[in-house]
């Protein structure tokens, strides 16, 4: 038995992988949803900020579930991101890559991204749980560089689901995501969720197992028509 958990670590390419057991449902990590803090609601956008490319808040949530196997506490999303890319703070402005920005701007950014960081990562347990799959899969790296989110092998099939609700903001954002990359080679399931469909789960809003079984009717739709 590996230390902490640790289930492989592979040398390949100039690379170090390493591997985790983790046994999580979905149902377990909804417990701890329930007991997480979250007053990101209602706060003001700053417009350099949300148009600026800084590093991926992704990047931070999924690191602190790696190492901890628990979702971080907004605290934590937030401490972890700015002791890793905050070079310098004045005045209430903070120097990210050599840029400056307002602080409070890049807190309102994360505290508004950090509930769907929540819902996407429960749903990919929610898929896996359902073994209704070949495979269930996520890639931060195809996810921030490549712009793939889930990957799910079906039938023999691979697709590649974008999940997102169904607001302005989130299509626009579906657009100028189409615009920044390439589709053309993969088969995409689009499955934007209207707010109202999502259940109440402490202070987020998840998505639950009848869009596991939307999803699967999407997916065999495609299969019927090759």
């Amino acid at each position: 038995m590996f230390f902490k958990n640790i289930a492989d670590i592979q040398l390949k390419n100039n690379t170090i992988v390493t591997g985790r057991k983790f046994e999580k449902t979905a149902g377990d990590f909804e417990d701890e949803i329930r007991d997480l803090d979250y007053n990101g609601n209602g706060l003001k956008k700053d417009k350099a900020v949300e148009n600026a490319n800084i590093p991926n808040f992704a990047q931070v949530f999924y690191y602190k579930i790696y190492s901890r196997l628990a979702i971080p506490t907004q605290e934590e999303f937030l401490k972890t991101y700015f002791d890793s890319f905050v070079m310098e703070r004045n005045n209430g402005n903070i120097l990210i890559e050599n840029k400056w920005y307002s602080e409070e701007g890049v807190k309102s950014r994360m505290l508004r991204t950090y509930p769907s960081l929540i819902r996407d990562f429960h749903f990919y347990l929610l898929a896996e749980n359902s073994e209704k799959f070949d495979q269930v899969r996520f890639s931060l790296f195809r996810d921030v560089a490549k712009g793939l989110d889930l990957e799910v092998k079906y039938k023999g099939y691979f697709f590649y689901i974008s999940l997102y609700i169904d607001t302005k903001r989130s299509r626009e954002f579906k657009i100028k995501k189409g615009d920044r990359h390439d589709y053309s080679q993969v088969v995409e399931i689009e499955m934007p969720v209207k707010f109202r469909e999502l259940r109440e789960v402490g202070r987020f809003y998840l998505l639950g197992k009848e869009h596991v079984k939307l999803l699967i009717e999407r997916i065999d739709k495609y299969v019927q028509g090759q």
